[in-house]
């Protein structure tokens, strides 16, 4: 099972926006004279105009295809989180056919052909779908089965969110800017977004799965997994509420009432 998004393959200009490392010499130059420190507006009008060469499109697809073949099986399933790619529907149906596994696609806003369903280019995807939820089978996970949420866009809360469940995203290619400080009481955050001073976790288990933040290639659920395994879950509303206990609370008498009946237990 693997998980990805944002490939945007022949998409030219989210090629140059992103900064994809698929320029040629020419192409490059400007690219870097436009984000220089002090770039002149020529140079920086120049870089709006550039319309990248053909070999420029072809060399980004070919790579992101050879990166995803050499890692995903062809039974294996892949779950794309949508913007899979620009240009005709003819295109779109000969991409598909090129990569291995079976894709269900989460639909981005880049998606227009395949969101109209021209040409009947649905079909070549196991599935189409706006907004996903999945268990997997995880004996870490509570219950053994890990409930993961798969959307084009980043949420701040999902379903579940407060028992542990992932939610994996696209769109920002790795641009979504991470909190640092605690909106509760201002202390710096640790690196798993939590605040060791007043216990409020920033940010729950979710990342961005697109191929700009790995490397052009889809992560595996164990990648996932990996990334995601220090990530407490989300307190972030109400919900926080349901899982309190009653020692948690500062009543001295209800503390030592529940220390008291765990001896009694042990006993």
């Amino acid at each position: 099972m693997f998980f990805t998004a944002d490939t945007h393959f022949s998409h030219a200009n989210i090629i140059k926006h992103a900064k994809r490392p698929y320029l040629n010499k020419a192409e490059q130059q400007i690219c870097d004279e436009a984000h220089s420190d002090n770039p002149s507006w020529d140079q920086w009008q120049a870089w709006q105009d550039l319309k990248l060469s053909s070999e420029t499109v072809e060399k980004h697809d070919e790579d992101l295809i050879r990166k995803w073949n050499n890692k995903v099986g062809k039974t294996d399933r892949v779950y794309h989180l949508g913007d899979f790619a620009w240009g005709s529907v003819d295109r779109i149906k000969r991409l598909v056919d090129r990569l291995n596994g079976s894709i269900t696609l989460v639909l981005g806003n880049h998606d227009r052909r395949i969101i109209r369903n021209a040409g009947g280019v649905q079909n070549v995807f196991k599935k189409v779908v706006e907004y996903l939820e999945i268990s997997v089978p995880d004996q870490d996970a509570s219950k053994g089965n890990r409930n993961i949420i798969l959307s084009h866009y980043s949420h701040t809360v999902w379903n579940k969110h407060h028992y542990g469940s992932w939610h994996l995203y696209g769109h920002s290619h790795g641009q979504l800017k991470e909190p640092k400080f605690c909106s509760q009481c201002g202390n710096k955050l640790e690196p798993t977004f939590n605040c060791i001073f007043c216990g409020f976790i920033a940010k729950g288990a979710s990342i961005d799965v697109g191929v700009d933040v790995h490397g052009y290639t889809p992560l595996s659920y164990d990648d996932v997994k990996k990334h995601l395994s220090s990530h407490a879950p989300q307190t972030l509303d109400q919900h926080t509420l349901r899982n309190l206990r009653r020692e948690d609370f500062g009543d001295d008498k209800h503390k030592q009432k529940s220390k008291e009946e765990g001896q009694a237990s042990n006993d």
